[in-house]
């Protein structure tokens, strides 16, 4: 029986270590569960092009503040409409990471498949939201508990 023990915690750990570690993805310390928030959401019918490529799955979406922090942040599914969680800046961390009132909320696109960030310092990001409702906010604008309905978003790289 121990034999039998061996031999499958064996095949166990073979199993594990020959499995290739996924891509790191840009976003693994982004700031989360502060005082306040907002959402974005990325319904599935958005027009969504990066440097002329739809999202695939395993893609992400950031939210960057002011000083390049990562305020929230989404992995892209495929599969139906998304919602991308904006953190403020939290009474009880430092106070300087996250949103404030005000603050533009500057979108960052992760293509998995070939390892790019596209952001607004490397790209161009035209965005587009939806506006039909009245509690919808009309700009990328932090509002504590504010709602953005993605209508499209369209990434170039710049040169």
């Amino acid at each position: 029986m121990r034999a039998l023990s061996l031999g499958v915690l064996t095949l166990l750990l073979l199993t594990v270590s020959s499995r290739s570690a996924p891509a790191q993805s840009p976003f693994e310390a982004c700031l989360d569960a502060t005082s306040g928030n907002a959402t974005v959401i990325i319904p599935a019918n958005a027009q969504i092009s990066i440097d002329g490529r739809t999202l695939s799955p395993g893609d992400e979406i950031a939210a960057v503040d002011a000083n390049g922090q990562c305020v929230g942040h989404l992995t892209w599914s495929g599969t139906g409409s998304e919602a991308l969680t904006v953190w403020e800046a939290g009474l009880f961390r430092d106070s300087r990471a996250g949103l404030h009132p005000g603050d533009p909320i500057a979108l960052c696109v992760w293509r998995q498949d070939d390892k790019r960030l596209f952001t607004p310092e490397n790209s161009t990001l035209n965005i587009q939201l939806d506006t039909s409702a009245p509690h919808l906010r009309d700009t990328l604008r932090y509002q504590r508990n504010g709602m953005y309905v993605v209508e499209a978003i369209v990434v170039e790289p710049g040169s």
